[in-house]
């Protein structure tokens, strides 16, 4: 899981102004309207569309602020899904104070529209600019990037459904829509039904078109009504989103659809805007606690909510699939005493692999139960994902998690069991066990492994005594006290060669050559400008004459990609960490092009750098 370092860096692009947005990045925002639904798009060239608007008050008080603080200055299109205020009651706020719609304001027209003062505002706020769009049409949002309208008045892309007269007429009009960018689609459901409590099957046909997508805005706020069985094979999302309010009556997200995104055969990432209705019974998702942000580049994703994001892989181009030996299960908390086994329990799972690794399609297995996970998950190198018997803090012991695993269908099992990580081809990464034959479980405090590249015997786990958000003991998503401590800083050592600009070339570095930092660049400073050259290594030290310098790394030498020098004389290579290079030491040196040396060699040298690779 990705800590707020990393989030921090997603909040500065999605605050640039429409036309300045990240290169080729489409971003996604659910906005946290409470029990309501507001959703902005902005494209990859600046163009915007505000879905719904959420409750009368809310545009005012919540969406209009939260347009200005992403820089958005002006929307070129809007859609109102149908005509419940909860969807359309904020809208008329936001056009009226200076956000009316530049190029159209879409809605499902005149067809048995309620008479009500929040509809009349809102017609009034779109005059001039109001259209009803047909089934199918394809909005442009620049870059490649569209929205397509797929149901509307019960029409879906494939046909129609009578939804006259029926249950929940409004809600069966709803507009649905699909955002597409290269490999990367969002679904957006308004509250459109697919047959649950009576309602018309609009949205079940509708899905056979719509098919997989990665990211699906549960229509109808996660309720019975829709995401039926047929919607969630059909859609069968990596990440599942409900705006829904804290605390509301109406079984929001109700537990069965919940249940129906995250199976043993099939777990899936859910996230609402809040703890939803806390007495329904429901759990097995992640409360976000606020607005949540999307940022894809057409074949990865990135999903932010306040203090914590997460990476995923599209369907299209999975990531690097886990093998064995690239991640090791480094926490479990197995007995909480802050909370119940039923919210509270977890496990942590480290990478060990020099590069973003894809969890999609792998499998846990404790004691008799198993869940594969569905989510295309990328694990960044160096980082940890945590996985949780629920997802929402104030309930489960104050733990970010990064999964929350089918509620209550995951049992850990403080008598005694094993947890085992399994590929997605099913083979065995490693078995952790506790109780008998394992380390012992203390009620209230994880159990921390030691060393994450020793194996997972009781030996190499410690009751943890570290003190964190919640009133456990544990480190859920940071590196454990008890691991090994850091290893030492890399140095220079040597003197590189005079250039013919009569500089003295130096390498250095940045960030550490840890397994779980793993952002170690290696640096040279000084080399001339636009000039081919590379860094090479060996595994001890020398000093031999070399080209008219010093030779200062031991034979045989492993080159690095040729580069080319900056308009400063600088180059630098990003050294990804793995658990293979753990306790090596490298030496590095770099070559590069120095045609007017008086020596005649043309070749220019810097100093050395030793660097060991540690695991923190």
């Amino acid at each position: 899981m990705h800590t707020l370092r990393r989030f921090l860096g997603l909040a500065l692009l999605a605050g640039l102004v429409p036309g300045l947005t990240a290169q080729g990045k489409l971003e996604v925002h659910m906005i946290d309207v409470d029990q309501g639904l507001a959703v902005l798009v902005i494209g990859p060239t600046g163009t915007t569309l505000l879905i719904d608007g959420g409750n009368p008050g809310q545009g005012t008080s919540i969406v209009r602020p939260y347009l200005l603080s992403q820089g958005v200055s002006a929307l070129s299109y809007s859609i109102a899904t149908h005509f419940h205020t909860d969807h359309m009651g904020g809208m008329d706020e936001v056009f009226n104070s200076g956000f009316k719609p530049l190029l159209a304001a879409y809605d499902r027209g005149n067809t048995n529209i309620p008479s009500n003062s929040e509809v009349t505002q809102y017609l009034n706020s779109v005059a001039g600019v109001r259209q009803t769009p047909v089934v199918g049409q394809v909005i442009a949002l620049g870059g490649g990037a569209t929205a397509q309208i797929c149901t509307i008045n019960g029409q879906h892309l494939t046909g129609s459904v009578n939804v006259a007269g029926s249950s929940q007429e409004e809600n069966s009009r709803s507009i649905s829509v699909v955002v597409r960018y290269g490999d990367f689609d969002v679904y957006i459901g308004g509250d459109v039904t697919s047959g649950g409590n009576g309602t018309a099957n609009v949205e079940g046909p509708a899905s056979v078109s719509i098919g997989q997508v990665e990211v699906s805005i549960a229509a109808h706020h996660g309720s019975f009504t829709s995401s039926s069985t047929q919607v969630v094979a059909n859609m069968n999302p990596s990440l599942v989103l409900y705006s829904c309010g804290d605390s509301n009556p109406y079984q929001h997200p109700s537990p069965d659809v919940v249940e129906r995104y995250n199976t043993l055969a099939g777990s899936r990432v859910q996230w609402c805007s809040t703890n939803g209705d806390t007495n329904n019974g429901s759990g097995g998702f992640i409360s976000a606690d606020g607005h949540v942000s999307i940022e894809s580049d057409g074949a990865t994703f990135r999903v932010a909510r306040p203090g914590s994001v997460v990476d995923f892989a599209t369907f299209e181009q999975p990531g690097v699939v886990v093998g064995p030996g690239q991640v090791a299960v480094t926490e479990l908390l197995v007995d909480p005493g802050a909370t119940s086994d039923a919210l509270g329990e977890w496990f942590e799972l480290a990478s060990l692999w020099g590069g973003p690794l894809d969890l999609g399609g792998m499998r846990f297995t404790a004691g008799s139960a198993t869940f594969t996970l569905v989510s295309r998950i990328l694990l960044p190198a160096g980082e940890r994902a945590v996985f949780g018997s629920d997802g929402r803090k104030s309930l489960n012991g104050q733990v970010v998690s990064t999964h929350a695993w089918p509620w209550s269908l995951f049992p850990l099992g403080n008598a005694g069991a094993t947890l085992a990580v399994k590929t997605a081809a099913n083979a065995t990464i490693e078995s952790v066990t506790w109780g008998s034959g394992g380390f012992a479980v203390q009620s209230g405090r994880s159990a921390e492994r030691i060393n994450a590249l020793s194996a997972p015997v009781a030996s190499n786990f410690l009751a943890s005594n570290v003190a964190w958000a919640g009133s456990d003991k544990g480190s859920p998503g940071a590196i454990n006290a008890s691991e090994p401590p850091t290893c030492q800083s890399p140095f220079s050592y040597g003197t590189g060669k005079l250039t013919s600009l009569g500089v003295l070339p130096m390498i250095g570095w940045q960030g550490k050559a840890s397994l779980y930092d793993n952002d170690f660049v290696l640096q040279l400073q000084g080399a001339l400008p636009n000039v081919s050259g590379l860094a090479f290594y060996g595994l001890a030290t020398n000093s031999a004459p070399f080209y008219g310098g010093t030779l200062l790394v031991q034979p045989p030498l492993l080159r690095l990609s040729v580069q080319v020098s900056d308009g400063a004389g600088n180059m630098s290579y990003a050294i990804p960490v793995d658990a293979s290079m753990v306790g090596d030491t490298h030496f590095y040196q770099f070559w590069f092009r120095d045609p007017p040396q008086p020596d005649g060699t043309s070749v220019g040298l810097s100093n050395a750098l030793q660097v060991q690779f540690c695991t923190h």
